[in-house]
């Protein structure tokens, strides 16, 4: 297995990057980071906050089925809306549409298993949207985009879920 260092110009463990496409080249590279590590660290806890591990390295956790399932209805039924009612899609300066990280979330999700890191990337989702009064409110329309969102995440037991993790992980 190859370490690899995202830094322009810096090779690490016999592999020289010049940039991040060379990492789709580089199909052995298992984790990525501006910071030497060595291979006895790899399977250290407390790196997962600074570490992206390759999909086989990284523990995944059982997601629970009630969020599996909300995830699940909220991406049907956003497929269902006309483009211009979805959620969580991105529109680019030529005009498309691409799916953003909410959609790739609840693919997650309805897999079954996530990893540490994308739990981390729901907490601080669920914080930024949990809290807001107005997101709040417009949840309350169940057909809203923002409701949509909200249970694209997995809705509140998803936060549950992240929560009670993440805690049992001291992360």
């Amino acid at each position: 297995m190859f370490l690899a260092s995202i830094e322009k110009g810096f090779p690490s463990s016999g592999i020289y990057l010049s940039d991040k496409w060379a990492l789709g080249k580089c199909p052995d590279v298992f984790l990525v980071s501006t910071k030497k590590i060595t291979v006895s660290q790899k399977n250290d806890i407390s790196n997962y906050n600074n570490y992206k591990y390759h999909r086989d390295i990284m523990p995944k956790y059982r997601v629970p089925k009630e969020v599996s399932a909300i995830a699940r209805r909220a991406l049907e039924y956003n497929r269902s809306l006309p483009p211009s009612r979805r959620a969580a899609q991105k529109v680019l300066e030529d005009g498309s549409r691409v799916d953003g990280t909410g959609i790739r979330t609840a693919k997650r999700l309805i897999s079954g298993s996530i990893d540490a890191d994308q739990m981390i990337l729901m907490r601080a989702w669920f914080a930024r949207h949990g809290e807001s009064p107005m997101e709040t409110k417009n949840r309350r329309d169940k057909t809203s985009k923002a409701a949509i969102a909200w249970a694209l995440w997995g809705g509140t037991p998803g936060r549950s879920f992240v929560r009670r993790k993440l805690r049992e992980l001291g992360l």
